[in-house]
């Protein structure tokens, strides 16, 4: 107990000195303001989630308003040293649904908060930090995770390799029925930077104690950002292998997405195609459906409709993936999980230093469905145009037609 006291002492005393040394501490903030009007021609929203739409053919249009104002303070303590945060004080606010008193109707929340320390072997962050994916925002959750991840510096050039330890669940810390009950995962990655782009490899392994759960399960990631004369290829692949909470079924999950574009002057067009395996018979012993069971990630929106927030068929964000206003879950209602399919062309288009016009068309299906149901999920067309008022200031119009 005495080495606990300390410790804590000790511990006390550091951040009172530097906390009173103010010449050697910086501070700075970014931040985004948005706000955005949303128009639906067929949909509903439920009384307990305002906002939430459910896309269906006998509701009368819809219409709403939302914003979001989020901060990203840095506090820089030295030349190695800073601490790094967001803060958000609108988070995606839905006008009208919120009311100004204590509790739950307040938005401001330190969502993360982590310290970065550059040592002689390479930057060392630990706390809150963003967490999910680490390539593109294919199937990235914008989640923050509680992490400790090391960027190693001794690597040879074009490498890099990082390592990142990640707690997941704590269930036995101040629990006397159990010392096994913790969830921890992971992570050992290998990127390449070079002229043509650049490419890493990843491994995240996830340990569920005992009397958690007792079983182990494996990611493999690869995440490219090629360049070939004007030609760009970003990729993405995740690969779900081992145990699940079911001891009966394992994990054995795909997903891909590819998006080739190029640049032709003042316009950029595209080719965008993803892949989310699903599952027929997801009690077979084989869970192909995994990766595409929650959707895309949140921030991944190719399409303004099928992958929108608020209005996403397949996001997760806002509207739940495969579930409307009435609680039908496609997968538990037919024991189906149906995993997605999508091709698209996309481009975009600068008139002037100002204005730019975007546009794109594409297809949506499910990679399995149950019998008798057709396996297209749409047909989506969109277009937009964003106008710059200033350098941080734009004006956006988008529409889309989901067929």
């Amino acid at each position: 107990m005495k080495k606990v006291l300390f410790a804590a002492a000790a511990l006390g005393l550091g951040l009172g000195v530097a906390a009173t040394d103010a010449s050697a501490v910086s501070f700075s903030a970014a931040g985004k303001y948005f706000i955005e009007g949303r128009y639906v021609s067929n949909g509903a929203t439920t009384t307990s989630q305002p906002g939430k739409v459910s896309l269906t053919e006998d509701n009368e249009a819809n219409d709403f308003m939302y914003h979001l104002f989020y901060t990203y303070p840095t506090v820089q303590i030295n030349d190695q040293t800073r601490i790094k945060s967001e803060v958000r004080f609108i988070d995606r606010d839905v006008y009208a649904t919120k009311q100004d008193g204590p509790g739950d109707n307040q938005n401001i929340w330190v969502r993360r908060l982590w310290a970065e320390w550059d040592s002689p072997l390479g930057t060392i962050h630990l706390g809150r930090m963003p967490g999910g994916a680490w390539g593109s925002n294919f199937l990235d959750w914008s989640n923050g995770s509680d992490r400790i991840k090391w960027v190693t510096n001794f690597m040879p050039k074009p490498f890099s390799l990082t390592f990142i330890w990640q707690k997941n669940a704590e269930n036995d810390g101040f629990d006397g029925t159990s010392d096994e009950k913790d969830a921890a995962s992971w992570y050992a990655g290998v990127g390449h930077k070079g002229d043509f782009g650049a490419t890493t490899v990843a491994f995240w392994h996830t340990r569920f104690d005992k009397d958690n759960g007792d079983y182990n399960n494996t990611h493999l990631w690869v995440n490219t950002a090629w360049k070939f004369n004007g030609f760009n290829l970003d990729t993405e692949w995740r690969y779900i292998f081992g145990e699940t909470s079911d001891s009966s079924v394992d994990y054995n999950s795909l997903g891909v997405m590819a998006n080739a574009y190029g640049n032709f002057g003042a316009a950029t067009a595209g080719v965008l195609f993803f892949y989310l395996q699903g599952d027929d018979d997801p009690s077979d012993g084989d869970n192909e459906g995994a990766v595409g069971a929650g959707g895309v990630g949140n921030d991944y929106n190719p399409f303004l409709i099928a992958t929108g927030d608020y209005t996403g068929l397949l996001n997760a964000d806002k509207n739940g993936y495969w579930a409307d206003k009435n609680n039908f879950n496609l997968a538990e209602e037919t024991g189906v999980e149906p995993g997605a399919m999508a091709l698209a062309a996309w481009a975009r288009f600068a008139a002037n230093d100002k204005l730019t016009i975007n546009g794109a068309i594409g297809r949506v299906w499910a990679a399995e469905k149950p019998s008798g149901v057709d396996d297209v999920i749409g047909t989506e067309i969109d277009l937009g145009m964003s106008y710059k008022i200033l350098d941080n200031l734009s004006y956006n119009l988008q529409g889309g037609y989901l067929i």
